[in-house]
């Protein structure tokens, strides 16, 4: 055990104890990670994810003593924000019957055309990830963009490891032939459905 994860399960004790400033300290280490993984599911909403973020930190306050220390503090943390996210979601998705990811944010990247191309590089990684299966793009995510731990992903997501594990094989496998399609001009960004090449 690491010495940040014995002190973050001696932090989540103080929280289970009632001490707020142990809770502070907690939230300036994961809002971090939290907010991200949250925001990115989002679509970039960083209003929704600060949100599903207060409430996740709202749990840990009243479940803090309910940590059996099966998984690291943060791997817990996380797991609470892929359930409220799934949940968030799902309203959504009631309330709204458009795709249940929205459209990213427009950021003013610059003028250079290294920056144009990296915009346009991630436009098209976004599309990508967009299209994967809900446990894939998970998986993915957490992986890669969380640095996360096989391990800590199937806590996270609440599958078996083998499962992320081939779930993440067949997300990088999808993600190449979309990339690939779209960097070729098989397809384009504005096919909602997928990157299907186009008949010739």
């Amino acid at each position: 055990m690491t010495d940040s994860v014995a002190e973050e399960q001696a932090l989540l004790q103080a929280v289970a104890d009632g001490d707020q400033r142990a809770l502070q300290t907690l939230y300036r280490r994961w809002q971090p990670r939290l907010q991200y993984y949250v925001q990115s599911r989002l679509g970039g909403d960083a209003a929704a994810a600060q949100d599903v973020v207060h409430e996740v930190m709202l749990d840990v306050w009243r479940q803090a003593g309910r940590f059996e220390g099966r998984s690291k503090p943060l791997t817990w943390a996380m797991s609470m924000a892929h359930n409220k996210l799934v949940d968030y979601l799902r309203k959504w998705s009631r309330e709204d019957s458009h795709d249940n990811v929205p459209e990213p944010e427009d950021h003013d990247e610059g003028d250079t055309a290294a920056a144009i191309q990296g915009s346009q590089e991630a436009a098209y990684l976004h599309h990508c990830i967009r299209q994967l299966p809900d446990g894939q793009r998970d998986a993915i995510q957490l992986a890669f963009f969380d640095d996360m731990a096989y391990p800590d992903i199937a806590e996270v997501i609440d599958c078996p490891l083998g499962t992320v594990k081939t779930r993440i094989f067949h997300a990088r496998a999808q993600l190449k032939r979309c990339l690939s399609a779209l960097m070729k001009g098989l397809c384009s960004l504005d096919e909602p459905d997928g990157c299907s090449p186009r008949p010739s």
